[in-house]
């Protein structure tokens, strides 16, 4: 005899479906518990590692013309970093 544990064509399984079936098989599970806790969430993004420079890095560099397309970049740079800050306050 086929079981199909309530899964149908019309009708894919959802997270009360698994969360379900995961209490059938374990219902003495911790996380099943009124006193359980998840896990604090953690940063998807690594915080920023500081890199120290030599005195000369950025000496001697070769003169930019001044253009669109400079122009452009520095904007999209700027339109990044205020992204960035919008969400680190979040």
């Amino acid at each position: 005899m086929k079981q199909n544990f309530g899964i149908s064509n019309k009708r894919n399984p959802d997270k009360g479906w698994l969360i379900a079936i995961i209490a059938t098989y374990s219902p003495h599970d911790e996380i099943f518990e009124k006193s359980y806790m998840p896990p604090p969430m953690r940063a998807k993004t690594e915080p920023i590692k500081a890199i120290s420079l030599p005195q000369n890095f950025l000496k001697n560099l070769p003169m930019t013309k001044p253009g669109k397309k400079l122009k452009r970049s520095r904007m999209r740079m700027m339109k990044d970093a205020r992204l960035l800050e919008k969400n680190k306050k979040k």
